[in-house]
């Protein structure tokens, strides 16, 4: 009877321990594609930049466009994961790059893939595969975009944002769930964009077959997991794959076949150890193995609670610095667009204003009036680059002034965050203490509850919002409603007069991963982020909103004290 019941309960065993062992892996693999996509997005809002940027600028001026130089040189900067922007001239000369100032040396790059598709036409956005540079001899993949055509100036140009391997091996490295596993990233091509752990260079250099293409990418749809040979030692593996929305690339999670196997008998131990255990005490025995069976269970839950501890402690500092980097690149991708077009207008004022010099060169009056405009221009262009500058850069966190803090953020919003949007601000006139906080994230999470309530507005036609800041003392009692600790905090509150929230949705409101935006134009981050940097900074966040009544969103931050 007891190997009766061991066969019978065998199958069902070996398959609940496979299928937990591939949905684990499933699940990293959609959670990596959807961190590479908001990567993506962001360059693409840098390559949009640049787009706007070179609007009516020939490929020749580019090569000698300080201004342009700069201008790529502190998108560059700003997001650690690109290695580098260039723009070519549809016979693949570089014209322009954010490392290399003017005059740019123009050096022949047709034979990257990515410049020969926009040359025959290809139009959005192209994901290449993996080349060497030169002179540097780093390994890239990169993001481009083609320059639309404009009056004497050819099509066939591209802008591109280049990505190092190691970019994607750093976050795969976090991911993998254990030793023997390994994750890819596969252009639809068939080329290997990166892997982890890395493959030998001829390995990585063998293109992936079209047969497996197929059936991964209709693995991707159905949630399946495609079987086949691991590239690096030939052995037998599982991969759960995940399609990057809106690109043409792939996320590989694979499992090898032994820890399948060794996962199907470690699932079969507990029932084995029964069986025999029945066989020999018989009915007697059943009750100690029920027994053992209980004691064994809490102590995987005690080992596997201490496990998930120990690498949530080794492991929290770094994805919170990198969440909390990622958010600041996030409000950085919706600024970027905006910041390109002003900075464009006053480039385009300086240009009529040479324009008039040269009508009027002899007219000292006309003269005087138009160098001091200019002048004004340049300033207006360098404040400009110098808030997206500051939104971008990590800075240590100290005792802050939130007033100057509020005010920068206010006028970098009023220059960008779209036409129909009024943006205020109100402070008291003795100012505020001084709060426990980073200026770079205080600014990123002002700009993301902005970005918000704009887009909330924009079917409206428009609608102001309302950045206020003021000192709150916090009794010991009654208990503050935000659970607050008693003391003086910094109350700043970001309001709109959009369209405001039903109960079910403001409940969900800060939940990572939860958005009501359209597929591709939000992760879910934006708020929960917001809410970890004012628990952080000793205090809380709270959103009020109703239908018809607009969005409240609060951020208290503890005051230092003395300060």
């Amino acid at each position: 009877m007891p190997a009766t019941m061991l066969a019978v309960v065998a199958p069902g065993v070996r398959r609940s321990a496979e299928t937990d062992v591939l949905d684990a892996a499933r699940r990293t693999a959609l959670l990596l594609a959807s961190q590479i996509r908001a990567s993506f997005e962001i360059q693409e809002a840098i390559l949009l930049a640049v787009q706007q940027r070179v609007g009516g600028v020939g490929y020749d001026g580019m090569t000698l466009d300080r201004y342009l130089h700069d201008s790529l040189r502190a998108l560059d900067t700003a997001t650690p994961t690109t290695s580098g922007l260039v723009v070519t001239d549809p016979a693949g000369r570089m014209v322009a790059h954010s490392r290399i100032p003017p005059p740019v040396p123009m050096l022949d790059l047709g034979d990257r893939d990515y410049v020969q598709a926009h040359r025959a036409g290809v139009s959005g956005t192209y994901v290449s595969g993996v080349f060497t540079t030169r002179p540097s001899g780093r390994r890239v993949f990169v993001l481009s975009r083609n320059l639309p055509e404009e009056p004497g100036r050819e099509p066939g140009g591209a802008a591109a944002s280049a990505f190092e391997e190691r970019s994607f091996e750093n976050l795969a490295r976090l991911a993998l769930l254990h030793r023997g596993d390994s994750v890819a990233l596969i252009r639809e091509a068939g080329d290997i964009l990166s892997r982890q752990p890395p493959l030998p260079a001829e390995a990585l250099a063998r293109r992936v077959a079209p047969d497996w293409l197929r059936t991964a990418t209709e693995a991707a749809v159905r949630g399946t997991v495609v079987t086949a040979l691991s590239r690096a030692d030939d052995r037998l593996q599982h991969v759960a794959v995940a399609q990057v929305a809106g690109y043409p690339v792939l996320v590989a999670y694979g499992v090898p076949d032994d820890r399948l196997q060794w996962a199907r008998w470690e699932a079969l131990a507990v029932p084995a150890l029964a069986a025999i255990g029945a066989a020999i005490l018989l009915l007697g025995a059943t009750a100690y193995v029920h027994a053992m069976q209980r004691r064994r269970e809490g102590l995987e839950r005690e080992i596997e609670g201490a496990a998930r501890e120990r690498i949530a402690a080794m492991t929290r500092a770094d994805l919170e610095s990198r969440l909390r980097q990622a958010e600041k690149l996030g409000a950085l991708g919706q600024i970027a667009a905006g910041i390109a077009h002003d900075f464009n207008n006053v480039l385009q004022s300086v240009r009529a204003a040479g324009l008039l010099l040269r009508r009027r060169p002899d007219d000292a009056a006309a003269v005087g009036r138009v160098a001091e405009l200019m002048a004004g221009l340049s300033d207006r262009g360098e404040a400009l680059m110098r808030r997206m500058t500051d939104l971008s850069r990590r800075t240590v966190v100290e005792a802050l002034d939130p007033v100057p803090a509020l005010r920068a953020t206010a006028d970098l919003l009023r220059a960008t965050i779209g036409l129909g949007i009024e943006v205020a601000m109100r402070s008291p006139p003795a100012g505020l203490p001084r709060v426990h906080a980073d200026r770079g994230e205080l600014e990123a999470v002002l700009v993301n509850l902005a970005a918000n309530a704009r887009d909330a507005m924009e079917p409206l036609g428009g609608g102001r919002i309302t950045i206020t800041a003021a000192l709150e003392d916090v009794p010991a009692d009654p208990p503050h409603p935000a659970g607050l600790r008693p003391g003086r905090h910094v109350r700043i509150t970001v309001a709109d007069d959009g369209p405001g929230m039903d109960a079910e949705t403001l409940a969900r409101a800060g939940e990572a991963f939860f958005t009501t935006k359209p597929a591709g134009k939000g992760t879910g981050l934006g708020l929960a982020m917001a809410r970890r940097f004012a628990e952080g900074a000793g205090g809380a966040m709270r959103i009020d909103s109703a239908p018809g009544a607009g969005t409240r969103a609060t951020l208290w931050l503890r005051a230092v004290e003395g300060g």
